[in-house]
């Protein structure tokens, strides 16, 4: 790789605090560690297949298990890695999916970690946030359970805000001139934002749409499950807005409450590849739930909104989720997308995306960890 970062990359990655720096920079060296085992095992697999082809070795079991399932389109079991959860449904989805993330990794090494954090192409997101909030706990020279990540939504989406095609022009002027508008109406320029905390995107909203106008849940058009969602940031703070939400999220196994200030607690969820046709080897969903963030309701109650079982994915490929949900024109008219429900008594009410589709809509509750109570 000869590619440098570009000037506008450095301004951005000088605007990080040092500890958020190095935290950025040990989440990198661990997805790719991730990504190389994974590579190593298909590299090991193909030369085995390719002697015992030309009669170097003998035709052993595991290699005729793994011929036996690429011939079928199959994910071999031993490409199935328990950090890395990749579509599994066929091989060609598999593929798919692993190539877009080794893109999302190059194009990091690149040009640094992008402005907003993909949480659903990162293969473990809660440790972002635990590195995140551990970077800011130096900042601050806090205890780390004093300092939360408080979930904000933005009024812009990532193509609006950060368009990716203007990134090489987004340096420390431009950051500071740009500025970012909350659901609450407060505004901060974008580089105050990326200093404060962090940005994180492909995000969709699975069970409501995001009325944009008035910066509330909304129903969705009849038949259409995921619509999108307005960026994120998660903004560092010692004194959170609610005490509450904050003190529940901090405590493993806590459970959610449905509402907080007349605002639906929503639960964050990683998305779950392939949801049925989950890896094997990932039995847990204690990780799946990476946490809440208040959205105000609208016309409708709290409990309704439960009820319906919203909840926000970080998805790999939300324009992928979202064309499938509902066509092109869709995605550019909605602001947001939906994921399953789970954390706490949010737990109770919405399941993971994979206990669902595995059980048929499982109606067991579910702690602030995700596991099940």
């Amino acid at each position: 790789m000869t590619e440098e970062m570009s000037d506008a990359a450095l301004e951005r990655w000088a605007l990080l605090p040092a500890p958020l720096q190095r935290a950025h920079v040990q989440v990198f060296a661990d997805e790719v560690a991730c990504y190389a085992a994974v590579l190593a095992t298909v590299h090991a697999s193909i030369r085995a297949v390719n002697s015992a082809l030309k009669g170097y070795e003998g035709v052993s079991e595991a290699v005729a298990e793994l011929v036996s399932a690429l011939a079928q389109g199959a994910v071999p079991r031993d490409w199935l890695h328990p950090r890395v959860e990749l579509a599994c449904e066929n091989l060609a989805l598999w593929l798919a999916d692993l190539q877009s993330r080794l893109d999302f990794l190059y194009d990091w090494a690149v040009e640094g970690p992008p402005p907003a954090m993909p949480l659903g192409l990162l293969s473990r997101p809660r440790s972002f946030l635990t590195a995140v909030q551990q970077a800011f706990a130096e900042v601050m020279s806090r205890p780390v359970g004093q300092v939360t990540l408080e979930a904000v939504v933005l009024a812009d989406d990532e193509e609006v805000l950060l368009p990716r095609q203007r990134l090489h022009m987004l340096g420390q002027a431009v950051l500071a001139a740009t500025q970012c508008v909350a659901t609450d109406g407060s505004t901060r320029s974008l580089a105050a934002t990326l200093h404060e905390g962090v940005l994180v995107g492909g995000m969709v909203l699975q069970g409501a749409k995001w009325d944009s106008r008035k910066r509330c849940l909304a129903d969705p058009p009849r038949g259409v499950l995921h619509s999108a969602l307005p960026l994120l940031w998660l903004r560092a703070t010692t004194s959170p807005a609610v005490p509450q939400l904050a003190r529940a999220l901090a405590l493993p196994g806590a459970t959610l409450p449905v509402r907080l200030l007349d605002s639906y607690v929503c639960p964050i969820f990683k998305y779950v590849a392939g949801f049925g046709a989950r890896n094997p080897l990932l039995l847990a969903d204690a990780d799946d739930c990476l946490t809440s963030v208040l959205l105000p309701c609208g016309a409708k109650r709290p409990e309704v909104w439960a009820a319906q079982q919203v909840g926000i994915l970080a998805v790999p490929d939300p324009a992928a989720l979202l064309d499938a949900a509902g066509g092109e024109g869709l995605m550019r008219s909605l602001q947001n997308s939906a994921p399953q429900s789970t954390s706490g008594e949010a737990a109770g009410r919405a399941p993971s995306p994979a206990k669902e589709q595995e059980g048929g809509g499982n109606k067991e509750g579910r702690r602030g960890d995700g596991e099940a109570w």
